[in-house]
């Protein structure tokens, strides 16, 4: 078992491939942006994801102008994909990522 932040999985785990890590456990998933889980959720056979999207949204670091010129750019819905409007919780309770 290694517990780890989302920013640390590429350092660590980087040489794994898809579904080399057996079970991937996040806890507050109501506060996760789903652009930083993904790749630890790319390198699990299993995920488990916990937490409550009705409390703390995810943060999100980027400038709203940003983020919307960057979805808009590749013809993305950010308000489907971006925190803070969704999480991972949020995401995976509905089988989007």
């Amino acid at each position: 078992m290694l517990s780890t932040t989302f920013a640390s999985v590429a350092r660590l785990f980087g040489r794994l491939g898809k579904e080399q890590i057996c079970w991937l456990l996040i806890d507050e998933a109501g506060q996760a942006a789903p652009q930083a889980a993904i790749g630890a959720i790319w390198r699990a056979s299993r995920v488990v994801s916990i937490g409550d999207p009705l409390q703390i949204e995810p943060v999100a670091t980027i400038p709203p102008r940003l983020l919307a010129a960057t979805f808009k750019e590749f013809q993305l819905d950010a308000h489907f994909w971006a925190a803070p409007a969704v999480s991972v919780q949020a995401r995976l309770r509905i089988g989007t990522i």
